[in-house]
């Protein structure tokens, strides 16, 4: 794994996390995934058009566009051997549309602490009402339990692999959630899931006040949260207000579905289920 998918990862770590804990304290800044404020993807590498190289040893011109060496000033890529027009820069463009419905709550929907027990899952802001609840009465086994069953897995797995238990989680949430107040602000919905919209605000600081958004889907008659939408581009930036985002990069071998690399994940899932062999899966490419 390449450092910059560690960094990826790790923001993606730190975002699912701020998720459960309803503790978006950062302003999402751990979900953008080394995208910049103005919604562009990170700089490429310095246009000093040279490779660092080590003392003594010649540099290798490189194209600060394609991040590739530039043919035929070095050894590593040579000139094309057949005559050619002149050289070109391309971009080839892949977009996502996200299609949703948003509602918002008019006016915004103050939450009110339900008990395990009175608790309805038959719709998705009574489950978000259950899932706050669990957190505001720090009750760890009724938080699990408003999870669907693969989410509530993979919790309990990272949690044992992170040596978080249910004192830990404990603690967060009454940092979180002491002398605040919680609202429902937007629903939003696209294809099975609904995200619900809300905000945890400090009467006392206003500046420490932030909201985010749970995905919900219908699980055997009940509306559970899920992990399902951890890694979308929608579920990341539905809270920015931005209606686009652009991301570029150059051609990098993927050899398996990797959902921490978000900004692809889509296209990797769809290629790999027609193609479930990965790279050695024979393609062909038709223009």
């Amino acid at each position: 794994m390449t450092g910059a998918a560690r960094v990826r990862q790790r923001r993606m770590q730190m975002k699912m996390t701020q998720i459960r804990l309803g503790m978006t304290l950062m302003l999402l800044a751990a979900g953008l995934g080394g995208i910049a404020a103005s919604g562009q993807a990170a700089s490429p590498p310095p246009s000093s058009g040279a490779e660092s190289a080590a003392p003594g040893v010649k540099s290798i011109p490189y194209d600060p566009v394609t991040r590739s060496p530039i043919a035929g000033t070095s050894s590593i890529l040579p000139k094309p051997i057949f005559p050619t027009a002149e050289r070109e820069d391309s971009k080839f463009t892949v977009q996502y549309v996200y299609n949703f419905a948003r509602y918002r709550y008019t006016p915004a929907v103050a939450v009110e602490e339900v008990k395990r027990p009175t608790a309805s899952y038959t719709t998705p802001e009574e489950a978000c009402i259950a899932f706050l609840s669990s957190m505001t009465t720090l009750d760890y086994d009724w938080w699990l339990s408003n999870w669907d069953p693969d989410s509530r897995k993979k919790l309990e797995a990272d949690n044992q692999a992170h040596h978080q238990d249910a004192d830990f989680w404990r603690g967060a949430w009454q940092h979180a959630f002491a002398g605040r107040v919680v609202t429902l602000e937007q629903r939003l919905e696209s294809g099975p899931y609904v995200l619900i919209v809300f905000r945890i605000a400090d009467p006392r600081d206003p500046s420490k006040s932030f909201s985010d958004a749970l995905p919900f889907r219908l699980y055997k008659d009940k509306w559970l949260a899920t992990e399902e939408l951890a890694a979308d581009n929608f579920s990341i930036y539905a809270l920015d207000g931005r209606s686009r985002i652009e991301q570029s990069g150059v051609l990098s071998p993927i050899h398996s579905y990797d959902p921490t690399i978000y900004d692809s994940a889509k296209g990797q899932m769809e290629f790999f289920t027609d193609y479930p062999k990965g790279k050695e899966s024979v393609t062909t490419v038709v223009r």
